[in-house]
């Protein structure tokens, strides 16, 4: 996971998964992972407006992902539920996104999305698309939001089902079928940047551009 944040009036922030741990760890090393990328939020006031990229992002732990999103929650939010899927009558369970405690950033942010936007990271979209100056922009994520259910077979093998049903505040089911941006760019979600990317950035831009001037004007 990489965060940066190269000037005081504009910021740049990647997350690339938030898993950098061995299965028999007690995930300390998500756990600094998580810390550095909610350091790496400003607190309010400090920048114009941030762009955050998870379009290279394969997930990971939950937790860690809302710990992030938290940095920019003003006020306690609810950006999505879930509940078990093969439990009959099961209750959903909210899940609300809480303040750091921290003063939130509260600028304009622009959160950027591909294919290879999974699982956590996903969640991570939904807490951050709960947030009123979020805009969403990039392409569909890859839809695999459920946590695992693992089993193990007679034969020794292990089977992983996703049985779990998440939804946004709206009640719709991105399970299968990705979260869609609201203003789609062609993100490639490659390491190495494509024409394809370079294209997008381009549109990125001037999207700021307008999205800054109609604030200027009294618009969102």
């Amino acid at each position: 996971m990489s965060a940066k944040a190269p000037d005081r009036e504009g910021g740049r922030r990647e997350f690339g998964g938030w898993a950098e741990w061995p299965d028999n760890s007690p995930h300390r090393e998500g756990r600094r992972a998580a810390h550095r990328g909610a350091g790496a939020v400003p607190d309010g006031g400090l920048r114009l407006a941030s762009a955050v990229a998870v379009s290279r992002n394969g997930g990971g732990d939950d937790s860690f992902a809302r710990r992030i999103a938290r940095r920019f929650a003003a006020a306690p939010t609810l950006p999505y539920s879930k509940r078990p899927g093969d439990a009959v009558g099961a209750e959903s369970q909210e899940i609300m996104l809480q303040p750091s405690g921290r003063p939130a950033f509260t600028g304009p942010v622009y959160l950027i999305t591909s294919h290879r936007t999974a699982s956590a990271a996903e969640v991570f979209v939904m807490s951050m698309r709960a947030l009123p100056n979020v805009v969403h922009l990039g392409g569909t994520t890859e839809g695999s939001l459920s946590d695992i259910l693992s089993r193990r077979l007679p034969n020794g093998w292990v089977i992983n089902l996703s049985n779990e049903v998440y939804l946004d505040p709206e009640g719709i089911l991105w399970e299968g079928r990705g979260v869609p941006p609201e203003v789609p760019l062609a993100i490639s979600g490659s390491h190495r940047p494509t024409r394809k990317d370079r294209e997008a950035v381009r549109d990125l831009v001037r999207h700021v551009q307008a999205h800054a001037a109609g604030r200027e004007a009294g618009g969102r």
